[in-house]
């Protein structure tokens, strides 16, 4: 009867600890994910400015180009 409650304590250690190992690597994964996610908004506002400048003559490129970065 020891051996079974001691078996059953220690599977029940185990559970919580896969469970806590599993949380941990979610976590990590869904900052990754937000981090991914921020990258790609980041690359799409620049591939916007990057459409936004080829329309620009050059004389009014630095103009731009301050207005812009006063927006960040």
């Amino acid at each position: 009867m020891m051996w079974t409650a001691l078996m059953l304590c220690l599977a029940g250690v185990g559970a919580v600890y896969g469970l806590c190992r599993l949380s941990g690597a979610l976590a990590r994964q869904q900052e990754r994910l937000r981090h991914v996610q921020q990258e790609r908004k980041e690359d799409e506002q620049m591939d916007e400015i990057m459409r936004r400048v080829g329309r620009i003559n050059d004389a009014d490129l630095p103009k731009f180009l301050r207005a812009e970065a006063d927006k960040k």
